[in-house]
């Protein structure tokens, strides 16, 4: 029987045992597996919540909690429960500390991973952290030990297994590494075997699977069939992966304490269940009644105190092949000119002042046409040709406040109950309204940009101005403000040269071989080319493949970079972490410390 807690994002999974065989729940009474399953412990992924061993069903009274008699053979008892039970089953508790075996499978390549986690193991043993398992004790009442030991590594030479692997596949590996590499051949029932993936290695089954639903499990099974199963047969083992930079499973994705995310997280991962293997390794040790949680569960994901602190520290040079800039020098052929100035002619038919019907003075003058009219707001207006129709004053060149079809008005002042006047003949109103663009048509099609300075050569006036931006661009046509009037020409068959000259605000350099650069480092470059030199240091915006891209100015029509030229990078490292031991620094997940009156998350 293999019982396995897995941190994962979904309720209870059951499934049946390794070997097909029941776990005998030796001088217990009150907890049992039905049907021949066994219950596993899911945890969510960072940020959800863990629904235990809901698996674990209870004889007697419906709602009551379960009772598990003392072991006759006990000397002792075991230390009471705050917020946790103990359940008379087995425990971890060798007084040399418990045995730690790593099993790497995958490509490892260089990962410092290698060198990272088992430092860290050997760090955490008596650490502040793990002695938190000393408030728990056998059914002896003998404190559990806070020390491990780690005694032997092995690594898989080929994924013999394939790069996507089974609950079995782990359990294989488990018991394929006894007797190879620093591993001794025979089983160590204190000890637990971590079976490490690396990045290119998926686990589980859709619907249960690392990185979708948890982040590793540990497990016990019976290597040689016997029911019940003896201790010095019952492996305990546990699958920890490396899930790289997925936030899911690291926390530590932007601030890893050792420059590698996804050991770090690892890490984390690690201490939850090896303190789970020591604690419960069998289903039958400490758990909570309530939700079914081990120790580690009650505080997944829950951190206490963080320290951040930040370093910057180089990370080599890259030999750079060539570069390129955004600025550009740019013509196209305009072929004609248009602006949004106007001008009309109309027949007036009635003239309207504000106070015809009142004893005050009026402020505007109402005109109708004799049909519809283009006149706008703003437009300039001149009745008459400028000459006064008696009672109503001269209008010449008068701002149009407001229009509807076929009236306009213009401010003017007016005698007290100037009558309205019906025009017979009728007079003319002349409009003129002035430009505020210049919209220019080219041949083919133009690589210009809204924002681009652009200047026309040999151009008549008013278009023969000093470089201007663009307010909008088609492929054959671009516009920019303008002064204009409806006199000025619109030239059309025309042959002018349009220019644009655009500065450049990025460089992207390339490099030979695949640079270890990546967004946000910073870069000096050494260029015998000035516009390609960065003396001080810039961040990187972009990298992809060979190349890396930083913001900086250049003049238009800047040639590329074909000049042998070298970069330095250095990087800012933010990390965080609430432990530290021999002067390392980790950010590892609380424990549940078993301590008056309620219990509590802690990392002592």
């Amino acid at each position: 029987m293999r019982l396995s807690r897995k941190i994962a994002a979904i309720a209870l999974v059951l499934a049946t045992p390794l070997y097909g065989t029941n776990y005998a729940f030796a001088g217990l009474t009150g907890v049992q597996v039905p049907n021949g399953t066994r219950p596993k412990v899911v945890l969510p992924l960072i940020g959800g919540t863990s629904t235990g061993v809901t698996g674990l069903q209870v004889f007697g009274n419906a709602g009551s909690s379960p009772t598990f008699p003392i072991n006759s053979a006990a000397t002792g008892a075991p230390v009471a429960g705050y917020g946790i039970q103990f359940h008379g089953g087995k425990v971890m508790n060798d007084p040399n500390g418990v045995n730690i075996y790593l099993v790497w499978y995958g490509n490892w390549g260089s990962d410092t991973a290698k060198t990272i986690i088992p430092t860290f193991i050997r760090n955490l043993s008596n650490s502040p952290r793990f002695n938190t398992n000393t408030t728990y004790s056998d059914i002896n009442g003998v404190a559990l030990t806070g020390k491990i030991n780690l005694i032997g590594e092995y690594s898989y030479p080929t994924n013999t297994l394939g790069t996507s692997l089974s609950d079995a596949n782990i359990a294989t590996l488990a018991s394929g590494s006894l007797g190879k590499g620093t591993i001794p051949a025979v089983l160590d029932p204190n000890g637990v075997y971590l079976v490490l993936t690396a990045v290119d290695i998926t686990q589980g089954t859709p619907g249960s699977a690392f990185m979708a639903q948890y982040c590793g499990w540990h497990d016990s099974t019976n290597m040689n069939n016997p029911n019940p199963v003896p201790e010095s047969q019952n492996m305990k083992y546990s699958f920890i992966g490396n899930a790289g930079t997925t936030a899911g499973c690291v926390a530590q994705t932007a601030s890893s304490p050792n420059n590698n995310p996804g050991a770090d997280g690892m890490l984390s991962v690690i201490t939850h269940e090896i303190e789970e293997a020591i604690t419960d390794p069998d289903g039958t040790g400490w758990w909570d009644n309530a939700t079914g949680m081990e120790n580690s569960d009650k505080c997944a994901w829950t951190w206490g105190t963080r320290t951040t602190s930040t370093t910057s520290t180089p990370i080599g040079s890259a030999n750079i092949v060539s570069a390129t800039n955004n600025s550009a020098l740019l013509t196209t052929t305009v072929t004609g000119i248009t602006n949004n100035s106007a001008s009309s002619t109309n027949s007036l038919a009635r003239l309207v002042s504000s106070n015809a019907t009142t004893t005050r003075a009026g402020t505007t003058i109402t005109f109708t046409t004799t049909a519809n009219h283009s006149i706008a707001r703003g437009d300039l207006v001149t009745v008459n040709g400028g000459v006064a129709k008696a009672p109503y004053p001269a209008v010449s060149s008068a701002a149009v406040t407001a229009t509807t079809a076929n009236t306009f008005t213009v401010a003017a002042a007016m005698p007290i109950r100037t009558a309205a006047l019906t025009l017979t003949p009728n007079l003319t109103v002349s409009s003129v309204r002035a430009g505020t663009t210049a919209t220019f048509t080219n041949s083919g099609t133009n690589a210009f940009a809204v924002g681009n300075l652009v200047s026309i050569a040999g151009a008549p006036a008013p278009y023969n101005f000093a470089p201007r931006a663009i307010t909008a661009r088609t492929a054959t046509s671009f516009t920019v403000s303008l002064p204009t009037s409806p006199t000025d020409p619109k030239p059309t068959g025309q042959s002018l040269v349009a220019s644009v000259a655009r500065a450049g605000t990025t460089i992207t350099y390339t490099v030979s071989g695949t640079p270890t650069f990546r967004v946000g480092d910073l870069v000096t470059v050494t260029s015998s080319v000035p516009a390609y030199a960065v003396p001080a240091l810039t961040a990187i915006t972009a990298v992809s493949g060979a190349t890396f891209t930083i913001s900086k100015a250049s003049t238009a029509g800047t040639a590329p970079l074909t000049v042998a030229s070298t970069a330095n990078g250095s990087r800012t490292i933010s990390s965080s972490y609430n432990m530290t031991v021999n002067g390392a620094n980790y950010l590892i997940q609380q424990n549940w410390v078993n301590r008056s009156p309620r219990g509590i998350c802690a990392m002592s």
